[in-house]
């Protein structure tokens, strides 16, 4: 899934919010489905807390986490400029098997300001 802010038709420059490009929920209107969401995918905390360890301790490199979404991503990138100056996020597709109504808000940070954006769309099978 792939969205672009901008401001007045310009690129929205994003910076990292909560440690990364963006934030997504999904949810089914029916509350039978919900999704949390980032740009490098759905992994649980204690998933999270051994990544950190094992790169703390040198076993893994971050060079090939996509922060932003984007597969050119890199901690480089991410650390030397931490921005998405062309205002766009990427998240990972997923499969919605049950037809209905959903929605799903996309939050980003731009200019220190927390931005959340509500879109609503139907699933036909």
């Amino acid at each position: 899934m792939h969205f672009k802010v901008s401001n007045n038709g310009t690129a929205a420059v994003l910076e990292p919010y909560i440690s990364m490009g963006g934030h997504a929920a999904l949810l089914k209107n029916d509350r039978s489905v919900f999704v949390h969401l980032h740009p490098i995918g759905t992994i649980s905390m204690a998933s999270q807390e051994k990544f950190q360890e094992n790169y703390t301790q040198g076993v893994l490199d971050r060079e090939d986490i996509c922060f932003f979404g984007f597969a050119d991503d890199s901690t480089g990138n991410y650390f030397n400029s931490n921005t998405s100056p062309n205002g766009e996020v990427n998240f990972p597709a997923i499969k919605l098997t049950t037809p209905g109504n959903y929605s799903i808000w996309v939050q980003v940070k731009s200019a220190g300001e927390v931005i959340t954006q509500k879109f609503d769309f139907n699933v036909i099978l």
